[in-house]
């Protein structure tokens, strides 16, 4: 009773404001990890695409066992003078990782480490960014005019109709587009990137335009 005479209120003593000022502080943190990974989404996507990101290069000498791995680049294009024995598996050799062209994209302890990695990293940063700003706007759309949302996440609103409060997550997944190309056509050649890319800009620019 005298808990209750002091604060006014039972459901003060049984701690629900504490509550109320924890849960203020956890969505004030929330938003202050959303700007952060905002401004890091970029190069966490070309990073984690990176693991992925394969390339041709075109052995200048014979494969010998015993040979030492030494790269170089000439006017047409990546080269490997020789390859150490054991790193790529028979007429592979050519098939090396851009972030690092000393692994063999055809090893199967490197298959292992680039799937293992690459993947969990593009679903956690390069998806999984966007989505935790996009899920965040979604839970506050009904008070993009409240002070609170303005000072958390007006930045990802600002400049911006009020009905496309959403679109700076259209953007980030134009540009997560735009580095996934890199992985997911080039195979098919730097022709079939150019359109893909060319696409994937003529739609945002229409979307832009529309709305």
């Amino acid at each position: 009773m005298a808990s209750e005479k002091r604060t006014g209120s039972i459901l003060e003593y049984l701690g629900v404001p504490l509550i109320v000022m924890w849960l203020s502080l956890l969505t004030r943190y929330m938003s202050g990890v959303i700007v952060v990974a905002f401004l890091i989404h970029l190069t966490l996507t070309s990073e984690a695409f990176g693991l992925l990101t394969c390339t041709d290069v075109n052995p200048t000498v014979d494969l010998s066992e015993g040979a030492t791995a030494q790269f170089g680049n000439t006017s047409s294009g990546l080269y490997i003078s020789k390859a150490t024995p054991d790193t790529c598996p028979q007429g592979n050799e050519g098939r090396r990782l851009v972030l690092d062209l000393d692994v063999c994209c055809h090893n199967t302890d490197a298959l292992l480490f680039m799937y293992s990695s690459g993947l969990p990293s593009i679903v956690l940063f390069a998806v999984g960014i966007p989505a935790l700003a996009g899920l965040r706007l979604w839970w506050v759309r009904a008070r993009v005019d409240d002070p609170d949302v303005v000072a958390t996440m007006g930045f990802l609103m600002e400049g911006f109709k009020p009905e496309t409060f959403f679109w700076e997550i259209v953007i980030m997944v134009r540009k997560l587009a735009i580095v996934a190309i890199t992985v997911v056509v080039e195979p098919w050649g730097v022709q079939v990137q150019t359109y893909s890319a060319i696409a994937v800009i003529f739609a945002a620019s229409v979307l832009h335009s529309v709305y």
